[in-house]
């Protein structure tokens, strides 16, 4: 998980993905779609359970900008596999 100082547009170019921020949701992600995430504000991506993902990210460079990782999200994103995982076999 990362917050960024800047405005931040994901375009996600090929697969499908998940994303979270802010603490909303999960979302889920497909070609052509667009994500913004606003300065300071925690999020992640990765891709969904069955498919590799390919993004564009698009942030403005200016003095000071910064992406600082924080605590891992594997649990949070096992789950959501696992309630995918689960879904399918019902």
């Amino acid at each position: 998980m990362n917050p960024i100082t800047e405005p931040f547009f994901s375009l996600l170019w090929a697969g499908a993905a998940t994303t979270r921020s802010g603490g909303k949701e999960p979302v889920e992600l497909n070609p052509g779609d667009v994500v913004y995430v606003a300065p300071e504000t925690k999020h992640w991506h990765g891709a969904a359970p069955d498919s590799d993902f390919a993004h564009i990210a698009v942030m403005n460079v200016v003095d000071g900008a910064s992406n600082e990782w924080l605590e891992p999200v594997e649990a949070e994103y096992d789950a959501l596999r696992c309630i995918d995982e689960a879904a399918k076999s019902m």
